[in-house]
């Protein structure tokens, strides 16, 4: 058994060299309609792989804002969509102060976990 991103998985499942028995997201993915959400039986578990993008500290409020806009104009093309989707990957857009708030939630998460396990780099 293993965790692993939608990217590497969903290939690997639709190949047939896995079985797929849950998604690791709160919801049902686009991507794997037919497997359920491992939060449906241990409620509000997540485990999610994301990627962002982001920029050096100090870069001017206008650079982000373009920044940003044209990501959201490219991931709004449907043939972007379609290849990320090819990929296993379900793009996502957000603003730049969204994307602040989630990472700030994702370390908070993550750091207590390690703090409580007592897990370490390996």
């Amino acid at each position: 058994m293993m965790f692993t991103d939608m990217a590497t998985g969903a290939m690997q499942a639709r190949a047939g060299r896995v079985k797929a028995l849950g998604i690791s997201s709160l919801k049902p993915s686009p991507l794997m309609p037919d497997v359920p959400p491992i939060a449906a039986t241990l409620p509000g578990f997540e485990l999610l792989a994301w990627y962002a993008m982001y920029v050096p500290a100090g870069t001017p409020a206008a650079i982000i804002e373009r920044l940003n806009r044209e990501i959201a104009q490219a991931e709004a093309r449907p043939a972007f969509r379609e290849r990320l989707g090819t990929l296993g990957l379900e793009p996502v857009t957000s603003t730049p102060a969204e994307l602040a708030d989630f990472t700030r939630s994702e370390m908070q998460k993550w750091g207590q976990v390690i703090r409580r396990t007592g897990a370490t780099p390996q």
